[in-house]
């Protein structure tokens, strides 16, 4: 009997997953099936405990950080509808942390247009004659999970704290993903609202802060790829896969010097996005990601065939 793909995903995302036929994980389920592999989609073990190494199977573990011959973890990557098919994990814990990003061999004209195509989408659309100047430090709130618990020193609140002292009275704005839940953080904002003249709490569209930003400070923020799309250098507070193009800090002390270097060079931000999504992640949009997918676990030493499919080229 042919070996078995499953596809591991959190109790909370597995009934929409089955109702949703557009997600990520179902079209992959239907690529495989059409492919003429057995699949199947069960829900991850608790604590993301790994797949047993050596049944034989293959194993999508969504935000695992499994290192296994059977095992791709899988996740979304920051932007939509990109996802992560990495040996290792994802975010902070991804293979690509340990990779050398080269920006001079990204083929130029291709990764202008492929972040131009992003950065259409990201852009401030307002009736507003004049946009807004990029003269604003940009403070990204994400809430916390168990990928960032295991990947920076840095609770959000000395987050914040450190954030608005690297400012030195500079205009900083702070915005907070709506998942943010932290009663002794809202009333640190509320205060620094009222008390500091330089200081801005907004709960306004991302892509309208971001307008504004001359640099993003976050642990990993989605957003802060975003800004990059739009030519944001970025200051990372968290191990990151995004710290080839961006500047990381380990405590909150750092963070004024992060900025400093962040903003003094000049990045190749279109190479890296290009890099970092379009050859690096799977397009979960496109025609072609099953095959993509396969291709990666032929590099880990698995045999295809085993599962039914006879994977050409």
């Amino acid at each position: 009997m042919d070996k078995t793909f499953y596809i591991h995903v959190p109790k909370n995302l597995l009934a929409h997953v089955k109702e949703a036929e557009g997600h990520f994980y179902a079209r992959l389920l239907k690529g495989l099936h059409q492919l003429g592999g057995r699949a199947e989609l069960i829900e991850r073990a608790p604590l993301n405990i790994p797949p047993d190494p050596f049944d034989g199977n293959f194993h999508f573990v969504h935000q695992g950080f499994h290192h296994q011959q059977n095992v791709l973890n899988t996740g979304p990557a920051y932007i939509a509808p990109y996802f992560y098919a990495d040996p290792q994990g994802v975010f902070g814990e991804s293979s690509l942390v340990g990779e050398t990003f080269d920006a001079a061999a990204q083929p130029a004209a291709k990764a202008a247009a492929f972040t131009g195509k992003l950065a259409e989408k990201l852009r401030y659309v307002s009736d507003a004659v004049e946009l807004p100047e990029r003269d604003s430090i940009v403070l990204l709130l994400q809430p916390m999970n168990e990928i960032l618990e295991r990947t920076t020193r840095i609770d959000i609140r000395e987050l914040v704290r450190g954030a608005v002292a690297a400012a030195q009275g500079e205009k900083i704005i702070i915005w907070s993903h709506p998942a943010v839940a932290d009663d002794q953080l809202d009333d640190l904002l509320g205060r620094l609202d009222r008390q500091r003249g330089n200081v801005e709490v907004t709960k306004a569209p991302v892509t309208h802060v971001l307008a504004k930003a001359r640099v993003t400070v976050s642990y990993n923020s989605p957003h802060a790829l975003e800004g990059m799309c739009l030519g944001v250098p970025a200051v990372f507070c968290a191990k990151t896969d995004l710290c080839h193009n961006g500047v990381s800090c380990h405590d909150m002390m750092e963070i004024g010097g992060a900025i400093e270097k962040a903003t003094s060079q000049d990045w190749p931000h279109e190479a890296f996005v290009y890099w970092f999504l379009f050859r690096k992640m799977l397009n979960g949009g496109g025609p072609r990601f099953v095959e993509t997918a396969l291709r990666r676990i032929k590099t880990q030493g698995v045999n295809l065939k085993h599962f039914g499919i006879d994977l050409k080229g």
